[in-house]
């Protein structure tokens, strides 16, 4: 647990408070209903981290790479644009690609193909792997696609849900990607 404590920029002095307060069986705030008290954005090796700190000094965070702005003379995204984590690439399409959230003691994931492009709908497809795992016990999850294409009713959706058993807690919640127009996000609700 030091390992993503540390790979998140925790310091020394809460990551002690972090762990007592687990020890005395109390979640830290990036597991529950905790509003946020920063997010910030840390740009490195072409992969955008968004870091939510929680008031407790907890944080939880999501991986987006960089996707390229490049067009082709249609308007598509180019081929060359990457998706979430670990894309490949088959014509327009971002393949295998990995959609991931992790806080302190939890992750949750799903694999997607995507496409993003600006002049026929984006979309997404071939939904698999949806997964969750916990530290501190047991976890649910279910998922798929919510909205295959864009459309006027909103953007391409595929999503999963789930659920963690924190000790005596459950905290649940929901990861999607959205894919609209030549750009993606990941949202956790």
């Amino acid at each position: 647990m030091r390992d993503r404590m540390l790979e998140v920029g925790i310091d020394a002095p809460t990551q002690e408070a972090l762990i007592n307060k687990m020890q005395s069986g109390v979640l830290p705030d990036s597991t529950g209903g905790a509003e946020p008290v920063d997010t910030f954005t840390i740009n490195a090796n072409g992969v955008n981290r968004t870091v939510e700190v929680f008031a407790d000094g907890s944080r939880r965070w999501t991986d987006l790479e960089n996707p390229s702005s490049a067009l082709d003379s249609r308007g598509n995204a180019s081929i060359n644009a990457r998706g979430i984590q670990s894309c490949g690439t088959s014509g327009l399409w971002r393949t295998n690609c990995k959609v991931y959230s992790s806080d302190l003691v939890s992750e949750v994931s799903f694999r997607i193909d995507w496409k993003p492009v600006s002049v026929t709908p984006a979309a997404v497809r071939n939904y698999w792997g949806k997964s969750c795992s916990n530290y501190v016990g047991g976890c649910s999850v279910d998922g798929g696609i919510r909205r295959e294409a864009q459309s006027s009713s909103g953007p391409a959706v595929a999503y999963a849900s789930f659920t963690a058993n924190l000790s005596v807690y459950h905290v649940s919640g929901e990861l999607a990607l959205h894919v609209s127009g030549s750009s993606a996000s990941v949202i956790l609700a």
